[in-house]
């Protein structure tokens, strides 16, 4: 969500398993509540309820679809391995400018770790907070973004929005078990979700980030391919991996957007940097005021 490239190519957006389709902002707070209440918990008939990790993503067009920064801005296949030697090449030069260190796993350690932090369904990220820290700083990444809140997401879906060429904006909700489980084929693509608690970059607790990525065993390889989300999502579920579409007009962007800021969620508040700081004066200045 805090990339703003507009480069989506001519990819469909993915199927959903429900779509909201809402007239105004003002529909969006009772929506949100609605779907929380519905779907915030499950129950294992063990007599108490466990809560489910609701991630939200928002997108300038409901057109676009769900794509990571890696798929936009790189046309070559990735293995886990081969993303990670792109990434670590030149960690070195990282560690010196910002000051700091960065314990990262070696090319001959990572298959190892990897396959140590793999079960049947769920591929952990190696050197996850090093690659978040990419993340939030431009760098092409297998990692696609969301966060748990649903009024963060909806900034990024408006602030960028043109209400001239774009006609309705998206608010991606995903719940990867919404009943507590997952199933799937050995070899095929999955998704996995990646959780808060990490020690990384700032912008990732401001933005209340989380994150997906989507990979499939290759034995041959003893590496794990990394796909697109859509090779999961084409085909909608309710039992797992489970996503909503919400969509408004992008003409209500001031409306939301005076109501985001009246609520202290601004470009400052959501990446704390100077040029973060103009970027909200701005909007302050030209749209909302």
């Amino acid at each position: 969500m805090s990339d703003h490239v507009t480069t989506h190519g001519t990819a469909e957006p993915p199927p959903t398993i429900q779509e909201i389709s809402l007239s105004s902002w003002d529909a969006y707070r009772p929506t949100i509540t609605d779907i929380e209440r519905q779907l915030g918990h499950h129950d294992k008939g063990i007599g108490f309820l466990f809560e489910n990790c609701i991630a939200y993503r928002g997108q300038q067009s409901a057109r676009w679809p769900l794509k990571t920064t890696l798929e936009r801005e790189v046309a070559k296949e990735f293995t886990a391995t081969t993303y990670f030697e792109c990434a670590t090449r030149y960690h070195r030069d990282i560690e010196s400018i910002t000051g700091r260190e960065w314990p990262l796993p070696t090319l001959d350690e990572l298959p190892e770790i990897v396959n140590r932090n793999a079960a049947a369904l769920w591929v952990h990220t190696p050197a996850y907070p090093y690659l978040v820290y990419l993340r939030h700083h431009g760098f092409p990444s297998p990692l696609l973004d969301w966060s748990l809140s649903a009024y963060v997401a909806a900034f990024f879906a408006f602030e960028g929005a043109d209400p001239k060429s774009d006609d309705r904006v998206a608010i991606y909700t995903y719940i990867e078990t919404p009943h507590g489980t997952k199933a799937g084929f050995v070899g095929a693509p999955t998704i996995t979700l990646h959780g808060p608690r990490v020690t990384t970059d700032r912008r990732h607790f401001m933005q209340q980030s989380v994150y997906t990525w989507c990979v499939k065993r290759n034995d041959e390889r003893n590496d794990y391919e990394i796909c697109s989300h859509s090779d999961v999502l084409r085909q909608p579920n309710a039992q797992q991996d489970m996503l909503i579409r919400i969509t408004l007009p992008a003409s209500e962007k001031r409306t939301a957007l005076r109501d985001l800021h009246a609520h202290n969620i601004t470009h400052y508040t959501l990446f704390g940097s100077e040029d973060a700081l103009a970027k909200t004066l701005a909007m302050r200045a030209f749209l909302l005021d």
